[in-house]
């Protein structure tokens, strides 16, 4: 499965599936290609073809030193109930928070074929990292029920940044905030319900797992920290 998904990721690399937007989802646009080049004080990006939000800041004064980086989401299917997963809007309007002064060049998707027990949809996020309140705030600001996260950490931190929008589990649509977080060495993701009913649930036999409003479906933790896993209930 890894080998599968390394080689799709490297075609829509080379293709150049790359998006970004703005936090108010007004400006927006696509990267074509983008190949970035960084050192240890700035961070230079050429392309062949690019726009010029294609390393945009959240503020006019880049945070020093800082580089991209790319972090990656995947929500696997363990069970053949789940045909279909995604994730809406399109990259280009998604809406997202960032600590202020760190670079966004914006969020693509990757969906990969359909084969059961395996099928995974993954989210592609390109920023810098620099943890702050201003997303953590902005992702706990949306929450409106429980939160689940990928690392069991008993306790919330601060995020490099956090997107909204809506979960698709094969016809389902869940408002969902999403937050990424970064402590001590150690990559995790945060996902909540921006709807009143999610439940968080820690069975006395088996793993804890965050409930839909309507009860349909479970996300669970995966083996790796960059992944959940959805199921039936």
């Amino acid at each position: 499965m890894k080998k599968i998904k390394s080689v799709l990721f490297s075609t829509l690399l080379a293709i150049g599936l790359v998006a970004c937007g703005s936090e108010s989802g007004d400006n927006s646009c696509a990267t074509k290609t983008d190949t970035t080049n960084t050192t240890q004080q700035t961070t230079t990006t050429t392309a062949t073809a690019q726009t010029e939000c294609s390393l945009q800041s959240a503020t006019p004064d880049p945070v020093v030193g800082d580089t991209m980086h790319e972090y990656h989401l995947s929500f696997d299917i363990p069970t053949g109930a789940v045909k279909k997963i995604g994730f809406s809007p399109s990259p280009q309007e998604v809406k997202f928070s960032i600590t202020p002064g760190l670079p966004w060049a914006g969020m693509y998707k990757i969906d990969y074929p359909y084969v059961p027990d395996l099928y995974t949809f993954e989210l592609v996020i390109k920023a810098g990292r620099q943890t702050s309140n201003t997303p953590t705030d902005w992702f706990n600001d949306r929450n409106k029920g429980a939160k689940f996260n990928s690392q069991d950490w008993a306790n919330m931190g601060s995020f490099n940044f956090a997107i909204e929008g809506q979960l698709i589990i094969n016809q389902d649509r869940y408002n969902v905030v999403i937050g990424q977080e970064y402590r001590e060495g150690l990559y995790g993701w945060w996902i909540a319900g921006e709807d009143p009913g999610w439940t968080y649930h820690k069975p006395s036999s088996g793993s804890p797992y965050l409930l839909t409003p309507d009860g349909k479906w479970e996300i669970k933790r995966s083996d790796f920290s960059y992944s959940f896993k959805i199921g039936t209930h």
